[in-house]
């Protein structure tokens, strides 16, 4: 498993200017979970605007799976890792003390998720499956309401990761029939990451492309074989 990327660092807080934004997290290495979003930094007293929170850090991608074991008949392709988690959304900055009008900061966007490893081919045999999409990162919740201001709205989820594709199914050189091998089925799209009060929840990811069936072998004085069945689509 990949490692986790680092956390954003926070925002500065404002004195009469507009405090500054949490930094993004770090991306996950591959399969790993992205890094959180810093804070946004709080504004300063009696004037001022709050930071929003950061960007959480993109989930790493999973890796990819390995071939099947080569001539062997009886092995599929390797299924494609998981992606990793998309990291949190930062917190966002407190608005200044005693204005009626200010609001707090924003939460950060959660990090997408990362893509699913692609299947491995197979290597006389079915293509391996791809693997599937890491969810999204969780949005940063907004800032709460000093006195006489509005709390902060909620980022949005991080949107789920992309299947991966399956891989391709081998040519019906070993099999028996000389018929080809079926292709892998594609990974299922990452779950969305989940919004705050008020936010919006992260869009599911794409589900991963089938792999395309093997080739059938050429008739000689019998019927020509049938290619292998393209693998199935991910669903999304």
């Amino acid at each position: 498993t990949g490692g986790t990327g680092g956390a954003g660092g926070d925002g500065q807080n404002g004195t009469t200017g507009v405090a500054s934004e949490g930094g993004a997290g770090g991306q996950g290495g591959d399969g790993g979970q992205g890094g959180i979003g810093g804070a946004g930094g709080n504004a300063g007293f009696g004037a001022g605007v709050p930071g929003d929170g950061g960007i959480g850090g993109t989930g790493g991608a999973g890796g990819a799976g390995g071939a099947g074991a080569d001539g062997d008949p009886s092995i599929d392709g390797g299924q494609g890792g998981a992606g990793g988690h998309g990291g949190q959304g930062g917190k966002g900055g407190l608005n200044s003390t005693g204005l009626a009008s200010a609001a707090s900061g924003d939460g950060g966007n959660g990090g997408a998720g990362g893509a699913g490893g692609n299947g491995g081919d197979g290597d006389g045999f079915i293509g391996g499956s791809g693997g599937t999409g890491g969810t999204g990162g969780d949005a940063g919740v907004g800032g709460l309401a000093n006195t006489g201001g509005t709390a902060g709205n909620a980022g949005i989820g991080g949107a789920g990761g992309r299947g991966g594709d399956g891989g391709a199914g081998d040519s019906g050189a070993l099999s028996q029939d000389g018929n080809g091998f079926a292709g892998g089925q594609g990974g299922q799209g990452g779950v969305g990451g989940n919004a705050g009060a008020g936010g919006i929840n992260g869009a599911g990811g794409t589900g991963g492309t089938g792999g395309a069936g093997g080739d059938g072998q050429n008739g000689t004085t019998g019927v020509a074989s049938e290619g292998g069945a393209g693998g199935q689509g991910g669903d999304g």
